[in-house]
């Protein structure tokens, strides 16, 4: 890769092995306070030694990595929100009700409830506090959620959740992925328990939100159909609520949910416009750096206008900097610009390294760098319609090339006619974002025509169609797919090596491919050998569930009723195991498991076996027994309730095996119980 700048690349893999580290052993602030300085200190002494000597020397790269490595080790430290005192979960009255103040930050898509916010905490009972809170609000209060916007200040008085328990082995863990985002706690708003105060209106994100809102009341005076505005406010605004959720699946399963996103595909598009609409201005130096304010001044007015999301403010300025590459003649000022965006973007907010959409879109975009010239060689069509769509096809393929493995690993899940719903949505994409904005700049003065408005309604209906149609061949849609993290580096060996071979066909290449293929095969078959023996407490809603999987790879799933839908839990295990055989069993009494035996006391409450002393005792139905005389006869027994019992006797086993220093484990409070 001519012209790729290794120091840069360098200093990012520094910053990433920092943040990494930071992740997984959480260091102290204090250590990565005293790493950096000294890491300045050895990178100063070698360059100034060097310089003198008029030479080079890896030990000063290897000094500048070290002290990127130190930055990304105290950018993710000082992340973490939970370092400051006066967090909301440092608080020690956490668990009974509290009263908060808060600011609604963001609106986000309804999910199960009818409304849900991200809000900042500015107080909880009588003290200042901070940190991020998700607010969430039931169908029930519906009447007054209508009130609520962002940045409504708002008096609570609500019990606060800090514990999403997993339900099942292999699940969706929604606590840990709301601490991803900062996020450590949520309530829930009924129409009685919340006072609204007042509203911030200075904040520019505020504004952007009103300027935001502003366009849709305006648009709404149009006679536009629902799904035809949600698409709308999805491409234009950044504003994914409004999207049905059948609409919103039909796009996922036609492989095309990216489109409504606002992200590096529409500001690529809208930069690629600019530039275009700017090409009278000329060639000449002078005109190329005013061109490139220009459109860098589009670029983030757009980011600001969607809200600045991540994926916005990714593609915002990753495309900044491969402005600025362009206008200073840099050779591959596509990778520098990535990389540079990456390492500014990382800097800010290490967190964003964990984030699966930053992933996706730097790994998309090195793949349309890289791969996407190789393939586009592969075939030059005269006819100049057949070269247009060849070079569609050589993009989608290249960036579905590219995010393959990760999407395989987060979703399990791949469209096998995403190549079509590309061909379909990729060529009036650029017409209908000009369009787009061409109906919301003609809205504002009331000046939109009813012919514009049903043409673009028709275009966006046929548009909705065409991807429903094809979200409904199911056999195209390949659900459930083994793909574990192992199979992730293994994979793109086999793209890199297969690369390599389009680019040269010699032994050597020939070589790195086969190795690579061979690879795959021995770490599918070491993580089969690598599979033990498991056996779990489920957490089934009054209900009682078991799940084992055996040395043969067999599951097997006890069950004390048939109407528990076991859809959810065997989808988790087959996607993260190689599952051949699954059965479904009543319950029994007593298990043998991989740790020892295993005792259900159910409502009949019959303990009394002698010969029996059991690791494990798992509580159902709520039985009414004597726990002091239970723990006598099986002092060294862990005890599990599950959320087939009342809550109330849960909570009165859980103070008495507290107070005798017995370890117990409520799936109501902690989710599933793992036998091992």
């Amino acid at each position: 890769m001519k012209g790729l700048n290794t120091t840069l690349l360098l200093l990012l893999t520094g910053l990433l092995a920092g943040i990494v580290y930071a992740s997984t052993f959480q260091p102290s602030l204090k250590s990565a306070l005293v790493l950096l300085p000294v890491s300045l200190f050895i990178f100063g002494l070698l360059h100034v030694f060097h310089l003198h000597k008029q030479s080079t020397s890896v030990f000063t790269g290897a000094a500048a990595v070290l002290v990127f490595f130190s930055l990304g080790l105290l950018a993710q430290t000082l992340s973490n929100p939970l370092r400051l005192p006066n967090h909301y979960i440092n608080q020690t009255d956490l668990n009974a009700d509290s009263n908060f103040v808060i600011e609604l930050e963001e609106r986000l898509a309804p999910g199960n409830s009818q409304a849900r916010f991200t809000a900042q905490v500015l107080q909880h009972n009588t003290a200042a506090a901070t940190g991020k809170i998700l607010v969430t609000i039931p169908k029930d209060s519906i009447n007054r959620a209508l009130d609520l916007d962002v940045d409504n200040l708002l008096y609570v008085d609500a019990l606060l959740q800090t514990r999403f328990p997993v339900n099942a082995p292999y699940q969706f863990d929604y606590g840990a992925y709301l601490k991803s985002k900062g996020i450590f706690g949520q309530i829930r708003l009924t129409k009685d328990s919340f006072i609204k105060i007042s509203s911030d209106a200075n904040s520019s994100k505020f504004s952007a939100h009103r300027f935001r809102s502003y366009l849709k009341f305006k648009l709404n005076r149009y006679e536009l159909s629902p799904d035809s505005k949600a698409i709308t406010y999805a491409l234009l605004l950044g504003e994914r609520q409004d999207l049905s959720t059948q609409l919103r699946q039909s796009y996922v399963d036609a492989g095309v949910i990216h489109i409504l996103a606002v992200s590096g595909l529409h500001v690529g598009i809208l930069m690629l416009i600019v530039q275009f609409l700017l090409k009278p201005l000329g060639n000449q130096k002078k005109t190329r750096l005013l061109r490139m304010l220009i459109v860098l001044a589009v670029i983030w007015l757009f980011a600001i206008l969607t809200g600045l999301s991540p994926s916005v403010l990714r593609a915002a300025t990753m495309f900044s900097f491969l402005q600025i590459g362009l206008v200073y003649g840099q050779r591959r000022a596509g990778y520098n610009a990535l990389i540079a965006s990456a390492l500014i973007l990382l800097l800010i907010n290490p967190n964003l390294l964990l984030d699966v959409g930053f992933q996706l879109s730097y790994t998309a975009v090195f793949f349309i760098m890289w791969l996407y010239p190789k393939l586009e060689m592969l075939w030059k069509p005269k006819n100049k319609i057949l070269g247009y769509y060849w070079q569609l096809i050589c993009v989608s393929l290249a960036a579905q090339v590219g995010v393959l493995p990760l999407s395989l690993y987060y979703f399990h899940q791949f469209p096998g006619l995403f190549l079509i719903a590309n061909l379909v949505v990729l060529p009036v994409l650029g017409f209908i974002l000009i369009y787009g904005i061409l109906i919301l700049i003609l809205a504002l003065p009331e000046w939109l025509p009813k012919l514009m408005v049903d043409a673009y309604d028709f275009i966006l209906r046929l548009l909705n169609n065409s991807i429903g149609l094809i979200s409904q061949a199911d056999y195209f849609i390949f659900k459930s797919i083994y793909f574990p993290l192992a199979l992730i580096p293994t994979t793109y060996l086999l793209v890199f090596g297969l690369g390599k071979l389009t680019e040269k066909f010699n032994f050597k290449n020939v070589s790195r491919f086969l190795i690579a293929g061979a690879i795959f095969p021995l770490v599918l078959l070491a993580l089969k050998l690598k599979q033990q023996n498991e056996f779990h407490v489920l957490n089934s809603y009054r209900s009682t569930s078991l799940a084992n999987v055996d040395e043969a790879n067999n599951l097997s799933l006890y069950l004390n009723s048939k109407t528990i839908d076991t859809s959810r839990i065997i989808k988790g295990f087959k996607e993260n195991l190689q599952i051949k055989k699954i059965s479904i069993q009543p319950l029994k009494s007593i298990y043998n498991t991989p740790e020892g035996p295993l005792l259900i006391i159910d409502s009949l409450a019959i303990y009394q076996l002698k010969e029996l002393q059991p690791k494990y005792i798992l509580l159902t139905q709520s039985p009414k027994v004597n726990l002091d005389r239970l723990i006598a006869y099986f002092p060294k027994a862990i005890l599990i309730a599950d959320a087939s019992n009342y809550r109330s006797y849960v909570k009165r086993w859980e103070a008495t095996c507290e107070k005798r220093k017995i370890p117990f484990h409520s799936t109501y409070e902690k989710g599933f119980y793992s036998l091992d």
